[in-house]
């Protein structure tokens, strides 16, 4: 070979390279032609548009595509949106990440600071506190700040992005100051003192109320001898879109919504005035009503735990109260949503059995979606329940801090011990805060608040 083609050769192989690094360069939109690429959080949605399309999604699981050409971000993963027009498709590769704090709860001294990132992620969030005044946050970097403790309190520091959200519990110095009002409360039995409780009567409800002016219900059934108020908490202002069916939350009302019913599901499970009941001797065991012998308590079962704490939160999910023009008539406490021995469910026609079997049509209608049961390395988030079936049983654990199904931690209505006669924990595991699902393999899907199609509870609401 000649030296002048050499150097020609050698020219080639140089221009070849450069134009291969161009190509991996190139935005995702530049790949192969007629495939597109995006990156999506879970809960956001991207519009596709082809005139005449026939849409698909290879993993529902992952992204969802409606017929309009909506994609819907579904849980962590990949999948393909194909859009089929005619002989022709075209394809868009859809990545979807499932950002995630690197603390869930933390406690920071007065006048001390620590550091909160968001990690699994290539967006940029906005990273908040509900109360500046009790804990600063200030930007170090794209999605990581250090948070400062100016005074005893609690915050939730929240990070955005679109309609994705995170948050992190925090104790500041001493947490939030008692409620000086506090009592002494005794649960009786057939005439017995089961136990004797010095209570702050209204002390968590308050806390449980304080964390987002959003989606506050009326109670359900509560007793006014004693309690410790988690079945009477109101917001004090009406502050969203309420009684239309089908709105779309906005990110600051899906947050509190996800944020209180976590809350209150953990302090209902920390309380000894709350028990498990299965409801098989009355349907209304198990929906938090005092029993005539335990004044102040309300028991609940695994499916009325879950459905109860997003309905504290102000989730229309039960039938009183709520949508259609007789429902709305109803007054509280009344025995009409216990028809026919079953439970009345916004929208259903007839009332159903207590059962997580009925999640199937209740979440969908209420602003949840549905996700089948994911690999092992899936992150639960907040909010987030898992209905599992394992030896002809049914079970509903709800998730009240994010993880795998080994790390994250969940709130379940565990066992009788004893609330099936009386109201009220005498076990401590009746209701239970744990880490990991009781059956992680037994989990068929999950269902995740994403805010849409809500009817929020208007009563004892103000505005």
């Amino acid at each position: 070979m000649s030296k002048k083609r050499a150097e020609i050769t050698v020219r080639l192989l140089f221009v070849l390279f450069v134009l291969m690094v161009i190509m991996q360069l190139r935005p995702y939109s530049a790949h192969a032609a007629g495939t597109k690429y995006y990156s999506l959080v879970c809960g956001e949605t991207k519009q596709l548009r082809k005139n005449n399309a026939v849409w698909s999604s290879r993993k529902n699981s992952v992204a969802t595509v409606s017929q309009a050409g909506l994609v819907t971000a579904v849980a962590k993963g990949k999948t393909t949106i194909t859009a089929k027009v005619g002989k022709k498709k075209y394809r868009y590769k859809i990545t979807v990440e499932s950002p995630y704090f690197n603390k869930t709860a933390v406690k920071v001294k007065l006048n001390k600071t620590k550091t909160l990132k968001v990690k699994g992620t290539t967006k940029k969030f906005k990273i908040v506190s509900s109360d500046p005044s009790v804990v600063k946050v200030k930007k170090k970097a794209k999605n990581k700040v250090k948070i400062t403790a100016l005074k005893d309190g609690n915050v939730v520091i929240s990070a955005v992005y679109k309609n994705f959200s995170i948050s992190c519990q925090v104790t500041a110095g001493k947490g939030a100051e008692p409620d000086p009002q506090a009592g002494t409360f005794s649960l009786y039995y057939k005439g017995t003192a089961i136990q004797t409780l010095t209570y702050n009567k209204s002390d968590v409800a308050r806390y449980v109320s304080s964390i987002s002016g959003y989606g506050q219900s009326a109670p359900l059934y509560t007793s006014v001898n004693g309690g410790d108020g988690l079945e009477s908490i109101f917001a004090e202002t009406n502050n969203g879109n309420v009684n239309v069916p089908g709105v779309q939350l906005s990110e600051e009302a899906r947050l509190g919504t996800v944020t209180k019913a976590c809350l209150w599901a953990r302090a209902v499970c920390d309380s000894e005035f709350h028990g498990y009941d299965d409801g098989q001797r009355r349907e209304r065991d198990c929906w938090g009503i005092a029993k005539e012998s335990s004044p102040g308590t309300g028991d609940y079962c695994c499916f009325s735990l879950a459905e109860c704490a997003y309905y504290f939160a102000g989730v229309n999910l039960l039938g009183e109260c709520l949508g259609n023009p007789e429902a709305a008539t109803y007054p509280p406490y009344s025995d009409l949503l216990f028809e026919h021995g079953g439970v009345s469910f916004w929208g259903d026609t007839e009332p159903r059995p207590v059962t997580p079997r009925g999640a199937e049509f209740i979440f969908p209608k209420s602003g949840f979606v549905k996700m089948k049961k994911q690999k092992s390395d899936f992150v639960y988030q907040p909010g987030d329940i898992a209905v599992s079936f394992f030896g002809g049983q049914q079970h509903e654990e709800l998730v009240i801090q994010a993880g795998t199904a080994k790390t994250c931690q969940v709130a379940e209505a565990y066992g009788p011990g004893g609330g099936g006669r009386a109201g009220g924990d005498q076990s401590g595991v009746e209701l239970t805060v744990k880490n990991g699902f009781y059956k992680a393999s037994s989990i068929k899907y999950v269902f995740r608040f994403t805010g849409a199609g809500v009817v929020l509870n208007t009563v004892g609401l103000a505005g």
